[in-house]
């Protein structure tokens, strides 16, 4: 089936200060993985996003005046925000992806209490969850120097993006799997939820 009419539900979103962060919440098994998949094979630098797109729904979807040609609105929107040719094409592949598997991030964290040796600063999930993507950052042979040269510690999140920003002038997209994890399994610890709040409100998607 094809879904990637749900590509222009978010391109109408972004850049828009108070719209930064888009929950997605569906039953087990209806298919939020493989979009969020999606989503990174289209907006990823790392994909090459045009062959792979090119047929399906997100690449026919025009903006036009005619009420018999298909249109690509997002919903509650309004006709007048329907996706042209030229917007599919100026998002696609353009930016930096974060993808995050909570799932995973948490196995590893489970894994990494069992370890005599701590991470300073790294007490919490959401902690790790930090450190994780920074370490991957760190990793990145564009972006090791700067993170270096800054002297980011290891769960500074939001420090290591403001100065990949300032120095390189990218943008990241973070598409998070498992999003809802922490008030599943963690459905009592009310400050570990608020710290996670923090960091997606505060932290990493800070209005510029």
């Amino acid at each position: 089936m094809d879904k990637t009419d749900f590509i222009c539900v978010t391109n109408s979103r972004l850049g828009i200060p108070d719209q930064k962060l888009i929950a997605m919440t569906r039953p087990r098994r209806f298919g939020k993985s493989v979009t969020a998949d999606m989503l990174c094979a289209y907006y990823s630098k790392g994909y090459a996003g045009r062959e792979i797109f090119q047929g399906l729904n997100i690449s026919r979807k025009k903006e036009t005046g005619n009420p018999n040609q298909e249109t690509c609105a997002a919903p509650g929107v309004g006709d007048q925000n329907s996706l042209s040719d030229d917007s599919y094409l100026e998002y696609l592949n353009k930016f930096d992806v974060i993808r995050i598997d909570m799932n995973t991030i948490k196995g590893r964290y489970e894994d990494y209490l069992t370890k005599n040796q701590k991470v300073e600063g790294v007490a919490t999930l959401v902690d790790f969850l930090q450190y994780e993507i920074v370490s991957d950052l760190r990793k990145h042979s564009g972006f090791s120097s700067i993170l270096g040269e800054q002297q980011i510690e290891n769960r500074e999140l939001f420090g290591s993006l403001c100065a990949l920003h300032e120095s390189l002038k990218i943008s990241f997209v973070f598409i998070m799997d498992e999003w809802d994890l922490l008030y599943r399994e963690y459905m009592n610890d009310n400050q570990l939820q608020q710290q996670f709040i923090d960091l997606l409100h505060v932290h990493v998607f800070k209005p510029a």
